[in-house]
């Protein structure tokens, strides 16, 4: 009962003259001098005192490689490709590098059991070379003072 008595409120008060259910007007839009003063602060960017040189920061740049780091462990995808991507080159001489790749990565998603056995033992052999020259590298790392990586 006070389900109808709230509706029949509602219904009552949306029936008043100068009550509306509208939505409110939008405010009128900015001046067009003021929107370009808006934009051109906001590409502006940071003013001079807030640069990194002006507040005595040292820029963060991309860190440097090392050339004496032992390269990374190869794969048993990267194995299967090295092992096949002469053959795919000679049956498709005509093709570019991107779609041999495409045709060898379709290869390797149909191998034999016993072929992905062969490149994982492959990869895994690499995975133990490259723990043991990381293992000489951090040790040279650690003589010459350098923190290790």
């Amino acid at each position: 009962m006070l389900r109808d008595e709230g509706v029949e409120i509602v219904s009552q008060v949306a029936k008043i003259p100068g009550s509306t259910c509208e939505r409110p007007p939008e405010p009128e839009p900015e001046p067009p001098a003021r929107r370009r003063a808006k934009r051109a602060e906001a590409d502006a960017g940071p003013g001079p005192a807030r640069t990194a040189a002006a507040m005595g920061e040292r820029k963060k740049g991309k860190r440097k490689k090392d050339p004496e780091r032992p390269k990374r462990a190869t794969t048993a995808y990267l194995a299967f490709c090295e092992r096949h991507r002469k053959e795919v080159m000679e049956a498709h001489p005509s093709v570019k590098s991107k779609e041999i790749t495409s045709i060898l990565a379709s290869m390797w998603g149909s191998v034999s059991d016993k072929e992905r056995e062969a490149c994982e033992e492959i990869a895994a052999e690499d995975r133990k070379r490259l723990e043991s020259e990381m293992v000489e590298y951090n040790n040279k790392r650690k003589k010459e003072g350098a923190p290790s990586a």
